[in-house]
């Protein structure tokens, strides 16, 4: 499945991804790229809600679940 993926760099810029389908390489390109950003927010293509959070040291929070 591929992502919009809205990443947090230094203290006041953003950047958004299309069609991110590997979150690893994801993060390889960011360290490179972009040393001093400090999480991203991965949203469903479809539906747009956000699927997790993950900050550049390696905490992942899951977006909530909606009661069907």
């Amino acid at each position: 499945m591929r992502y919009t993926v809205i990443i947090k760099v230094g203290c006041d810029r953003f950047v958004k991804l299309h069609n991110v389908s590997n979150l690893s390489s994801l993060i390889t390109y960011l360290n490179t790229k972009y040393g001093d950003w400090r999480w991203f927010n991965v949203y469903h293509p479809h539906t747009k809600h956000q699927v997790k959070s993950i900050t550049k040291y390696g905490t992942v929070h899951y977006g909530s679940k909606k009661s069907e």
